[in-house]
């Protein structure tokens, strides 16, 4: 069950964010492809459930210790006594942490997902800090020509393994990007979240308030300022097209997870027809 209490609000009336604690919880994974929203999902569950989260790996310059007033202790390598880990295992390598009982799972459109985890890669590899910038685009485009294929691969990889080690609906949840993104199913998705985890510190009156405050205001930090829209490939479209097709084939106990499928390749066919991918020179 999930023990509540009334939010403290600040002068103006709105809803305040405690700092969280440890504290011993189920292990669950906080699974997706990187560049799929997994830090700000991270901020988001720590507000709702009071309780620091944790990641199978660690970077210095990881803006989720920069969102927050305290700085995350939990941001190292910390998998005990935290709400969930972050991870984006197994990718296509052998899984490394196997601690997990239950997923929640962070589904993105690939092509918003692979620009962005170049940006991080680029990010890294320029010494700055993370989720503060895009790419040069002369650099995703070399990037993108060379490990396009890899990426796609590591995404498919990740959702198939997630979403087929643990059952539907007791140790697994779909939260698709797009939806806890937006102004109507945003707070929607993040009581979801909060009744999976089955440990809260507000009352779901209060969700809206803390979803507002997170993904509206210090996750929008997290929102890398864009300069360009990236491009791709008439190839790299159809690709994209085939996996989603063969993932619609063999997924099909999640309907959210269904419909997020469906959703990605009308888009990917909507794109491709409208000219969108280029030829040549991109």
């Amino acid at each position: 069950s999930i023990s509540t209490a009334p939010v403290s609000r600040d002068e103006n009336g709105t809803c305040e964010i405690v700092t969280p604690v440890f504290a011993n919880r189920t292990t669950t994974a906080l699974a997706s492809y990187p560049g799929s929203g997994n830090t700000m999902t991270r901020i988001l569950i720590e507000a709702l459930t009071g309780v620091w989260t944790g990641s199978t790996h660690g970077n210095p310059m990881m803006i989720g210790k920069q969102v927050r007033s305290v700085g995350n202790p939990a941001d190292d390598r910390l998998t005990e006594n935290v709400v969930v880990v972050k991870t984006h295992q197994p990718d296509v390598k052998p899984l490394r942490w196997k601690d997990a009982k239950r997923v929640i799972f962070i589904i993105r459109d690939p092509l918003s997902a692979i620009p962005s985890a170049h940006n991080a890669k680029w990010e890294v590899g320029s010494k700055i800090k993370m989720h503060t910038g895009q790419a040069p685009e002369s650099s995703w485009i070399n990037w993108r020509d060379a490990f396009f294929d890899l990426h796609l691969r590591k995404w498919r990889t990740t959702l198939q393994y997630w979403n087929t080690q643990y059952s539907y609906p007791g140790k697994r949840i779909v939260v698709v990007y797009e939806d806890l993104v937006h102004d109507v199913t945003g707070p929607i998705i993040a009581e979801k979240i909060m009744t999976f985890l089955g440990q809260g510190i507000i009352s779901s009156k209060d969700v809206p308030c803390i979803w507002q405050k997170v993904v509206r205001g210090s996750a929008e930090k997290v929102h890398r300022p864009r300069k360009y829209t990236p491009k791709f490939k008439s190839e790299h479209m159809l690709r994209v097209i085939s996996d989603l097709d063969k993932l619609l084939n063999t997924t099909t106990d999640e309907p959210n997870l269904l419909r997020a499928l469906t959703h990605y390749k009308n888009n990917a066919e909507k794109r491709l027809k409208n000219g969108s991918s280029c030829q040549v020179g991109c």
